[in-house]
């Protein structure tokens, strides 16, 4: 948990707040969101949960989707966002609702399978 606030010193106002909130005000928070991005998988990977959800044939988030989503959360008091799939490098959007959730000033985690996990994609997303 530390490392996802270095260099965000805005989460850790954002977390005094929530814990106020939740605490002082008794009120209730959301502290995680999770988005499935995207339908589509590049694995089969048996130990998955999302395998049956699994369908390239079915669209993703709308761009439009994925920010409603993001706004309610971060008014909930989300200081997370999980982004997961199907496969989220699979997504066009991924990029920019990493930015979007950042701008936001909540935090993004991808849970990726891995193979398409490029040395750029991985700065990209840092």
């Amino acid at each position: 948990m530390a490392a996802l606030f270095r260099n965000q010193r805005y989460l850790l106002l954002r977390s005094f707040c929530n814990y106020a909130r939740a605490n002082l005000f008794r009120r209730p928070l959301l502290r995680n969101a999770e988005l499935s991005l995207t339908y589509e998988c590049n694995a089969k990977c048996a130990h998955c949960s999302n395998v049956r959800f699994v369908d390239s044939s079915r669209p993703g988030m709308s761009w439009s989707d994925i920010q409603q989503v993001v706004d309610q959360g971060v008014r909930g008091g989300a200081l997370l966002f999980t982004l997961v799939g199907g496969e989220p490098l699979l997504s066009d959007r991924l990029l920019d609702t990493v930015r979007y959730v950042r701008c936001k000033e909540a935090g993004a985690i991808v849970i990726t399978n891995g193979p398409l996990l490029t040395h750029r994609a991985a700065r990209q997303l840092r």
